[in-house]
């Protein structure tokens, strides 16, 4: 059975890697996650959507002294629901479920271009997404930035 939501194609937009080649822990380990996400959906086509995601890890200069890594990644994601999904479904499942997908995309780019640099693989962490998606909503309807920078506590 296919799933309601397919995510039909994606392309990066920008990928940048600096490795920190004076860090010398053993240990890899992540600083800050900066994410932000924007949803856009089709005028013309209802069940298409685009989805664009900006990952930045370490993307402070403290942050980056302290880690092995500074990534910079912005993708974007196409997506449509099969014919006869309710609006309903549409609005409960576009954001988490968009955006779980392709920030597993991102995930699985970070992993592999840095598996081939200095420090070896970094694996970037599992985010609250649904969290995420609440604060921008919360800031949106206070017509404020959201507050996106995530601490992830150091092994």
């Amino acid at each position: 059975m296919q799933a309601q939501l397919n995510l039909d194609d994606y392309y990066i937009d920008e990928f940048s890697l600096v490795v920190n080649r004076d860090h010398v822990s053993k240990e890899i380990h992540c600083g800050t996650i900066d994410l932000d996400f924007d949803i856009n959906r089709n005028s013309d086509r209802p069940l298409d959507f685009m989805i664009c995601l900006r990952v930045d890890i370490n993307s402070s200069e403290e942050d980056f002294q302290k880690c092995e890594y500074r990534i910079h990644l912005d993708l974007t994601g196409f997506f449509s629901f099969e014919e006869g999904t309710t609006e309903d479904t549409i609005k409960k499942m576009i954001a988490p479920n968009g955006l779980s997908m392709l920030y597993g995309v991102a995930r699985g780019l970070v992993a592999n271009a840095t598996a081939m640099s200095w420090h070896g693989k970094f694996v970037v962490p599992s985010l609250n997404l649904i969290e995420i998606i609440r604060r921008k909503g919360e800031a949106a309807s206070k017509k404020e930035k959201p507050a996106r920078k995530i601490k992830k506590k150091q092994s």
